[in-house]
C-alpha cells in the first residue's frame, strides 16, 4: 500500500498595518488605504480603528465648536 501525502495550499498571511499580528484576510480602509484586521478597525463603514478615532474627534471638535 502506498502512502500519499496530503499537500496542503501554503496560505500566505498578511500583516495588519495596526496590530502587528497575521491574518488570512484584512480589510482595506476606505479613507487612508492602510490594511487592517476585523480587530482593528469597523468593517462595516470600512475604515481603521485611527480613521474611525480621527473622525470621532473631528466630529466631538465641530459639536464644541457650535455649543
Amino acid at each position: 500500500m502506498k502512502k500519499t501525502k496530503s499537500k496542503k495550499k501554503a496560505v500566505k498571511l498578511k500583516v495588519c498595518e495596526l496590530c502587528e499580528k497575521e491574518f488570512e484576510t484584512l480589510e482595506t480602509c476606505q479613507e487612508c488605504g492602510t490594511e487592517y484586521c476585523k480587530e482593528c478597525g469597523d468593517v462595516g463603514r470600512g475604515l481603521c480603528q485611527d480613521c474611525v478615532d480621527y473622525k470621532e474627534s473631528m466630529k466631538n471638535t465641530s459639536t464644541e465648536d457650535s455649543e
